[in-house]
């Protein structure tokens, strides 16, 4: 998956998109188009990163709404508590959140 990451833009490593909690640095970003959101994604680290580019291809081209009503829970269904150690799903974990902090943000919804 980190092999497969899209190039990520360098104006977009600031410290408002770097999910807090992980012990590698890690970039997720937002962006709407069409009324779908869409992230960037990336990491220091290649496992890390292969997560989040994971998550980021899961939830992009789906609306704000969308992703609020999904409640569908990938640590579970992607098996993540078993495959990651236990610093990289907390990570995994925040990753997730953000997304849906991010859905929140996207809808109009108190944060």
């Amino acid at each position: 998956m980190a092999r497969k990451a899209k190039p990520f833009p360098e104006e977009f490593r600031l410290e408002n998109f770097k999910v807090k909690g992980c012990m590698s640095q890690v970039w997720l970003v937002p962006k709407l188009d069409d009324g779908k959101l869409n992230y960037l994604c990336d990491s220091d680290a290649m496992i890390v990163k292969g997560t989040v580019t994971l998550v980021s291809d899961i939830y992009s081209g789906n609306t704000a709404q969308e992703i609020l009503n999904n409640d569908k829970n990938l640590m579970e269904e992607l098996d993540l508590g078993n495959i990651l150690s236990m610093n990289r799903r907390n990570g995994a974990y925040n990753m997730l959140n953000m997304v849906k902090e991010h859905a929140k943000i996207f809808t109009g919804e108190n944060v």
